[in-house]
């Protein structure tokens, strides 16, 4: 996972934003390389090798990400990215629509364990380390629906 935060912080800080999407890639492809069943690498080479313009695979591993974790909004997103580059716009609705619904259904089944959850604390937890992330994060959050419950 760590590789990943790197990954996320890399694109950031690299001189150049195919020379940033190229470190994601292979920083990506290195974590699959300890666990190829690890849907965040995929969905982070998902993103990668769209950015890169390399759609047919950007779908092969955003669908393999799906594969092994059918409940994962980002990967959902990811492919309705890739749909909708593609002009697929019906099958980018269908993904869209379907991130929204797992998002909304993760978000009930962190609340249902985590009993008085705060927003605050759910970004305190993500590993990323840039606050612009962090800040983009809570907002999509919020306009998911996220309302601390007293």
């Amino acid at each position: 996972m760590q590789l990943l935060v790197q990954c996320g912080n890399r694109a950031d800080v690299v001189n150049g934003f195919e020379e940033g999407m190229q470190r994601c890639r292979a920083l990506a492809e290195q974590a699959l390389g300890m666990d190829p069943r690890h849907p965040v690498a995929l969905r982070f080479l998902s993103g990668a090798l769209s950015a890169l313009g390399r759609q047919p695979e950007a779908l092969a591993a955003a669908r393999r990400a799906l594969d092994l974790c059918p409940s994962y909004a980002t990967a959902y997103s990811a492919l309705a990215f890739v749909h909708d580059y593609l002009g697929d716009f019906d099958e980018a609705r269908t993904a869209a629509d379907a991130a929204g619904a797992d998002a909304v259904e993760a978000m009930e089944r962190i609340r249902a364990s985590q009993p008085g959850i705060t927003l605050e604390t759910m970004i305190e937890r993500v590993p990323f380390t840039q606050p612009a992330h962090r800040a983009h994060l809570a907002a999509g959050l919020e306009r998911a629906g996220w309302r601390d419950r007293p």
